[in-house]
């Protein structure tokens, strides 16, 4: 993939992007081996919630996986009539939405005539639309770092996470975002997770009124971009192979902030994590110039071992591992 001096390849950017803004980001691929034939599509659903009016607590929760079908529950939020004071799915007085995708869940499956999905970016947002004499309260946004599903959670399980965030009622989008964490969550799959009835809503905001009797009205949206494939999946288009790239958007996504639960403008969040990205792989190259010497007297010291070596079998598997490495560094 070509990439751009002293930067990132048009492909690992518009990941970088869709990843801090799968609102109005580009469609992008993930820049991971192998490089595949993919159609990318963004989804979405809307809709508005409500605090409880007896006990003031709510909430609205997403699965980012389950966004890629348009028959499973994307979406979990609270009405007026909810009456806890933590996350209970089941319960009486929730709302429940999908997405808008294209393919029902019995699409997908792992056999030649089947589709598979997987996750480029996702994101949920909510702001206040009530009226001004009632704003006020609490809201707590969290994307559980371990993709543990937020159900049974209550706003201080919330608020005990170190990846949680606290924010003011008011106008502002408020955002929680997904953050790809092992290497399977980036893999193509054609299951979903826990089975098509029991989802990871990881994604999600707690909520508490000022007051327990007076409920509050909030507007949600939550957006998906995934890349999906198959033999009778329609529109496909190469999808790229960044290493680098796609290891350092990975590790700063990690590592940074940017990704957190944020009342940052998306294009705005968008823009600075990207600028992170390229300060990370600048910083890397950075380190592979200061440190070329010493890199090629390791692979002159290897490839004149592996030359030197006639016996001991052990010594020479190493060896051979070894040397494509050193001569590459010669």
């Amino acid at each position: 993939m070509p990439r751009r001096a002293g930067g990132l390849s048009p492909c690992a950017r518009d990941y970088a992007r869709a990843l801090s803004n799968p609102f109005t980001g580009p469609l992008a691929c993930v820049p991971s081996y192998p490089a595949l034939m993919s159609k990318k599509v963004r989804t979405w659903a809307k809709g508005v919630l409500s605090t409880s009016g007896t006990t003031g607590f709510g909430f609205v929760i997403a699965s980012p996986e389950f966004g890629a079908a348009n028959d499973l529950t994307s979406v979990v939020a609270s009405t007026s009539t909810y009456a806890l004071a933590a996350i209970d799915v089941s319960a009486a007085g929730v709302q429940t939405s999908a997405s808008n995708s294209e393919y029902p869940v019995a699409s997908f499956g792992s056999t030649a005539t089947t589709a598979q999905y997987r996750v480029v970016a996702s994101g949920l947002r909510i702001r206040y639309v009530g009226t001004e004499l009632n704003r006020g309260g609490q809201i707590v946004g969290l994307s559980d770092p371990t993709h543990t599903s937020l159900d049974g959670r209550s706003l201080s399980d919330f608020d005990a996470e170190v990846q949680s965030r606290r924010f003011p009622v008011d106008r502002k989008w408020l955002t929680v975002l997904y953050r790809p964490v092992v290497d399977v969550d980036d893999e193509f799959k054609g299951t979903f997770p826990n089975g098509a009835t029991d989802p990871n809503w990881y994604m999600g905001f707690a909520l508490a009124g000022a007051s327990a009797t007076t409920a509050l009205t909030y507007e949600w949206e939550y957006y998906s971009i995934y890349e999906y494939q198959g033999r009778n999946i329609r529109g496909m288009a190469p999808s790229h192979y960044d290493p680098t790239g796609y290891a350092a958007v990975h590790s700063v996504s990690q590592m940074g902030k940017h990704l957190l639960p944020s009342d940052q403008d998306a294009s705005t969040r968008s823009g600075s994590f990207l600028s992170e990205v390229g300060n990370y792989l600048g910083s890397a190259l950075s380190w592979g110039v200061d440190h070329a010497g010493g890199l090629i007297d390791i692979g002159k010291a290897a490839y004149s071992g592996y030359n030197a070596v006639t016996s001991t079998t052990g010594t020479m598997a190493l060896l051979e591992d070894v040397a494509p490495l050193a001569g590459l560094l010669l």
